[in-house]
């Protein structure tokens, strides 16, 4: 790929480690010629904890 879409994918990653909610999961982006949609997917710790699941969010910290 490009080496200036690599770069700016790679910013986009730590931008989002660093500035998401504690809560964000995943992040998914799509891009088309005539759009783009962007979801987020949060966890709380209660959803976790009642599921026995332990999970890390975008920032690496674990939830919960």
């Amino acid at each position: 790929m490009n080496g200036i879409i690599d770069q700016k994918i790679k910013d986009l990653v730590d931008a989002l480690r660093h500035h998401s909610d504690p809560q964000v999961v995943s992040f998914n982006l799509f891009v088309n010629c005539q759009h783009h949609e962007v979801t987020f997917s949060k966890r709380t710790t209660e959803d976790l904890e009642a599921e026995g699941v332990s999970m890390r969010n975008l920032g690496r910290d674990f939830i919960g």
